[in-house]
């Protein structure tokens, strides 16, 4: 029997912010796993086949190559992208979203819980 609880996977750099992201997922009822980076977060993708791929991208990656491979891999290409862009990617938005990012977040301009209420209301959409 499929599992009806929603799954997150976090990749994302920052331990603290990781953990802060993920404990606010936890508390709201998700099912959730944590990689420190993109390459560990594909990884862990093979086993999770996650609902949500919640990623910081190294700020020098080429955002619309990431997300071409994203969407080729078979555990990810029917995984809601989320990309956290730091408020110096800025000019990355509109690109990532025309690639085919489902949505995109200016780290330092939200918390936690507005992350998580985010990607609630993106999963209620579909």
């Amino acid at each position: 029997m499929k599992s009806t609880t929603p799954s997150v996977l976090i990749a994302m750099p920052d331990p603290r912010l990781r953990s802060m992201i993920a404990s606010r997922f936890v508390h709201e009822g998700f099912e959730v796993e944590s990689a420190e980076s993109v390459e560990d977060g594909e990884r862990r993708a093979v086993k999770m086949r996650p609902k949500v791929f919640l990623v910081e991208p190294e700020r020098d990656a080429s955002t619309a190559k990431l997300i071409k491979h994203w969407r080729s891999l078979p555990t990810l290409h029917t995984a809601k992208i989320v990309l956290m862009l730091s408020r110096a990617q800025r000019e990355h938005v509109d690109e990532a979203l025309k690639r085919g990012a489902d949505q995109v977040i200016l780290l330092g301009t939200v918390h936690p819980r507005d992350i998580v209420k985010s990607v609630a209301k993106l999963l209620k959409a579909d």
